[in-house]
């Protein structure tokens, strides 16, 4: 590549991040201000996959409250959340009064059970760490 030496004349110089950039691309023509258009540090992570998503989740609610968000996938009772993970149904009601309150989960009753399903606000969760 060659070196090519511009006279700004006290206009300045405008730095233009761009992750479209390909190298380094001056602009320097008038009637425009000079600008160079550059790769930042990292542009690269843009299309990188973080493999840490369910990680991540147990980080910001706890192992249990992200297992059971993960769990529930589908519409599920707190006997059948302790059935599918082992801990007993009043952890797990404790867990889902939270997780309720807070607005990830929603209940409704069917019939004796009382059904338990993310809202948006948890489903969007769950999904941002898959």
């Amino acid at each position: 590549m060659a070196s090519h030496t511009v006279s700004l004349g006290g206009r300045g110089l405008l730095l233009i991040p761009s992750v479209l950039a390909f190298g380094v691309w001056p602009r320097v023509d008038d009637p425009w201000d000079p600008a160079l258009t550059y790769q930042p540090p990292g542009f690269g992570d843009v299309w990188l996959r973080d493999d840490q998503g369910p990680r991540a989740l147990e980080e910001l609610l706890g192992r249990r409250r992200a297992t059971i968000l993960l769990a529930l996938d589908q519409p599920a009772s707190t006997q059948a959340l302790a059935a599918r993970t082992g801990w007993s149904a009043g952890g797990i009601s404790t867990h889902l009064g939270v997780m309720r309150r807070t607005g990830l989960v929603v209940r409704r009753r069917s019939g004796r059970e009382v059904l338990y399903s993310l809202t948006a606000t948890g489903g969007a969760l769950v999904a941002s760490s898959a």
